[in-house]
């Protein structure tokens, strides 16, 4: 299930439009999207720089700070800078020595081991304290009050500055410099950003520009908001990238296209400076990032690159298995994912939770351990905030600290248990089913004749985008799919071309490689746009964002579809039934005349004349032999109307539901349609509702999910009810669907005369079976084709022919391979056929009553 959700609902009216002038067209739309409602106001978004920069002396604790390092100048006091193991952190120890070194004061960097755990951790505090008097902390410390407690008991200073949120307990440092204390204009600095603004206020903002470069790769991938403060931190960095070795080699090491933007940052440069501290030591990033030697940044970059590769390896082989875990989690249960791999590096339990998270679109905690104590890391959804829910897991945790939307974890393995209950409790009474719908944003909508070089040229003018200002995500509905193939390893990616009236655009979908074979031909699509320049042309190319299936476009294509794979799904469906619930052929009370005898010549295999209908009583209801011909060239009687609605459902134990109940929520709900018509028209109203699927749904997380064409042995997943458009197939239909996925509640309507025809056309009638055993005896027949073709039937009518003899003891039969061979026996009559008294049933409740 994906829903498609406007980025900002505010209207675009003609007065917000003429506020914006001399901005216009789907700029100045985009503008407004991102809060921007007057002329000055785009002014200043579209050209940020040093004026955007708050008065660093507005943080918190920062002239506390000041006066303790003055103090520590004056005194000659040694300090490290203890910073994360992140881009974010090591960019912040980098920029926090060498600001301190510049000021005065001899600092050393010092950033843990990851297997240390998130935050300061009281072995390295001991060790620490035995060489320093003053302990900095960069992008940590505000949730570390025992940690800190302890550095103040051996002796040290300590000035904690951060950008998470406050734990439970008031950090006792001596001074705390963090934006999201009092009142701070602009609180979504990342670590390294306050970290330079500390910087400008030691040095001066001309001094501490030298630093922009770093503060600007921090910003970028720590994934907070590129605005205000952000924004002009990243614009202003960006043309300085490279002015430090380590930086330059490190663009070469990864080989970026210059000039570098903020998405070259975030997917080349980001990854590799993580990689260090994510299966080695980070503190190999700060030597690079802060080395003045380019032979010595060459060999680092060199290293980090290679530590990078390594780091793919073994995320790839840790989210494989999470993948496992997760497909059986039971997602109509519970709110939070939880995967854990105590052989997985701890470097690598953020990207799998990353990776999780943005598959199943619901809160991940992906966990390793080693010697009793686990190390986990968070990923969240909008709306939930996950560093609020982890303090009411405070009495649980060794450590915690994070964002809304991404955080870490250390705790003992004895409280894993309890941690997984409260924390899956206080997500689910955080959290609505809506935040639960994955959701695509998107910016505007867009015709595919405007997708031209002018429209890419004022996109630019938006940039650096990121959080806040993500780049603009376009949407297109009904576009028309004409190519779709799996490309990349192992199909892995998606290339494709879209039409919308005359424009046709080409693009790629990453990691959407497995659509290739589901997708209809008409789709919503979300995409953003670039320019992209081969052997010297130039085109507007598009990256799907996200595709779904246009719900009316799909239900006129399943309308007009071909009726023979529905026609072999029915037959299917009822075969697994009898073969579970072996029953008499429903309703055979009387004996029918016409008797099969395997034994006699194919002449006279018949012993008596052919019955009109009033003589075939063999059914509850009389039933006509109709005509020997494909159900698409059957002459139909006049059609019957189905139910008005869907529904009413009755439950086994008689309980009444209506489909509105059976919608309820989000999840769990597998709603049954065995004909094209019906499905059509339940899409038709529907289809904004619940996905939809044919044979068997294969996404865990049980969205409401309409399935044809079922193939019930392969269903599998979590669901907590089953619902029968059509009625029961069988008498025990209920039973059969019950045991099939324990633990669901069956409901079924009444019978459906869309059904019922189908059943009509599908049974060929004795007449016809009869013609068609005497075949079977003349000729010998290769295949299920050649037979049908042989004796004018369709397919499906055909191997309901087969199966019926099959029962009856006349031949032994296989599908496939397609064999028979013919049984001596007694005589038979059709209506003892399982199979086709089901049908026939079927076909019974097509009829109005008398």
């Amino acid at each position: 299930m994906l829903r498609f959700v406007r980025r900002e609902d505010r209207p675009f009216t003609p007065t917000a439009r003429r506020a914006l002038r001399p901005y216009d067209g789907v700029l100045a739309e985009l503008l407004f999207a991102r809060g921007v409602d007057t002329a000055a106001q785009a002014e200043a978004f579209l050209h940020p720089g040093m004026a955007d920069l708050y008065d660093p002396m507005l943080l918190s604790g920062m002239g506390e700070a000041l006066a303790l390092l003055k103090q520590a100048r004056e005194e000659a006091w040694p300090a490290v800078v203890y910073g994360d193991y992140d881009t974010d952190g090591v960019c912040a120890a980098a920029i926090a020595s060498e600001a301190l070194r510049l000021y005065g004061i001899s600092a050393e960097p010092h950033v843990p081991l990851r297997a240390e755990g998130y935050g300061l951790n009281l072995p390295a505090i001991e060790e620490l304290s035995k060489s320093f008097r003053l302990l900095v902390t960069v992008d940590l410390g505000i949730t570390n009050a025992a940690e800190v407690a302890r550095a103040k008991e051996l002796g040290m200073c300590v000035i904690v500055t951060d950008h998470h949120q406050p734990g439970l307990i008031p950090c006792p440092a001596d001074a705390v410099v963090n934006p999201v204390l009092n009142g701070y204009p602009f609180p979504r600095l990342c670590g390294a950003g306050v970290a330079y603004k500390m910087a400008v206020a030691l040095l001066g903002a001309e001094t501490a520009a030298q630093w922009l470069e770093l503060a600007a790769i921090a910003t970028v991938a720590d994934i907070v908001p590129l605005l205000s403060e952000n924004r002009a931190i990243v614009a202003m960095g960006l043309p300085r990238m490279g002015e430090r070795p380590g930086v330059r080699a490190l663009i070469g090491a990864a080989g970026c296209r210059e000039p570098l933007t903020s998405e070259s940052v975030a997917y080349q440069l980001a990854p590799r400076l993580n990689a260090a501290g994510r299966i080695d030591d980070a503190s190999r990033s700060v030597r690079l990032l802060m080395t003045r030697d380019p032979g010595e940044a060459e060999t680092l970059a060199g290293q980090l690159d290679r530590a990078n590769t390594e780091r793919k390896r073994m995320e790839a082989e840790a989210t494989e298995q999470a993948e496992t875990q997760a497909e059986t989690h039971d997602f109509v249960k519970n709110r939070v994912l939880f995967v854990r791999g105590d052989a997985w590096p701890a470097g690598v339990v953020g990207l799998v939770a990353g990776r999780l998270n943005r598959h199943y679109g619901v809160p991940v905690c992906a966990l390793c351990g080693e010697d009793g104590v686990l190390h986990g890391s968070l990923r969240g959804v909008h709306g939930i905030n996950l560093a609020r829910c982890l303090q009411t897991c405070d009495d649980l945790l060794l450590r915690y600290g994070g964002h809304e939307m991404a955080a870490g974890v250390t705790l003992t393995e004895g409280n894993y248990d309890a941690f997984c209950a409260r924390l899956e409790q206080t997500v689910r009474e955080t959290a609505t089913d809506e935040l639960l719908i994955p959701a695509q944003e998107y910016d505007a909508e867009l015709a595919f004749a405007a997708a031209d070089d002018a429209l890419l040229d004022a996109l630019s003018q938006l940039e650096p985008f990121g959080l806040g200002n993500p780049a603009p995500v376009f949407y297109t509905g009904g576009a028309q799919l004409l190519r779709r193939r799996a490309c990349g390893a192992q199909g892995a990616h998606l290339q494709l071309t879209l039409r919308q009236g005359d424009k046709l655009l080409s693009g790629v979908g990453f990691g959407m490689g497995a659509q290739a074979a589901t997708l209809p031909d008409t789709v919503d699509a979300a995409y953003t746009l670039a320019r992209d320049e081969y052997r010297g042309n130039v085109s507007v190319k598009f990256q799907a964002q996200a595709l779904r299936p246009c719900a009316p476009a799909l239900a006129d294509a399943l309308a007009t579809e071909g009726q023979s794979a529905w026609d072999n799904a029915l037959l299917a469906a009822l075969r697994a039934e009898l073969a579970v619930f072996p029953t008499p052929a429903a309703g055979n009370g009387l004996p029918d005349a016409e008797m099969m005898k395997a034994t006699l010549p194919a002449a006279q295999a018949m012993e008596t004349p052919q019955q009109s209908p009033s003589e075939n009583t063999s059914f509850s209801a009389a039933i006509p032999a109709q005509a020997a011909k494909p159900p698409e060239q059957a002459g139909a009687e006049p059609p019957l109307p189905d139910q008005a609605a869907f529904g009413p459902f009755v439950s086994q134990a008689g309980e009444p539901a209506e489909m509105e109940t059976l919608l309820a929520g989000r999840q769990g709900t597998l709603l049954i349609a065995y004909t094209r018509e019906t499905a059509a028209r339940f899409l038709a109203a529907y289809g904004d509702r619940t996905d939809w699927a044919r044979g068997a749904p294969d996404d865990p997380r049980c969205f409401h999910t309409l399935l044809t064409q079922p193939e019930p042995q392969a269903v599998r997943c979590r669901w907590k009810t089953v619902g029968l458009l059509h009625g029961p197939l069988t008498p025990n239909s209920a039973t059969y669907w019950r045991d099939l996925l324990p633990g669901t509640a069956t409901y079924t309507a009444a019978p459906s005369r869309a059904l019922g025809r189908m059943a009509q056309t599908l049974d060929a009638g004795d007449p016809a079976y009869r013609t068609l055993y005497r075949l079977l005896r003349r000729s010998a027949f290769a295949s299920l084709a050649q037979t049908a073709r042989e004796a004018a039937l369709g397919e499906a009518q055909t191997l309901l022919g087969l199966l019926a003899f099959s029962q009856l003891g006349l031949i032994d039969f296989s599908e496939n391979p397609f064999h028979y061979r013919f049984c001596e026996t007694g005589k038979r009559t059709l209506s003892d056929s399982p199979a086709l008294g089901a049908v026939r049933a079927l076909a019974a409740a097509a009829r109005p009553a008398l």
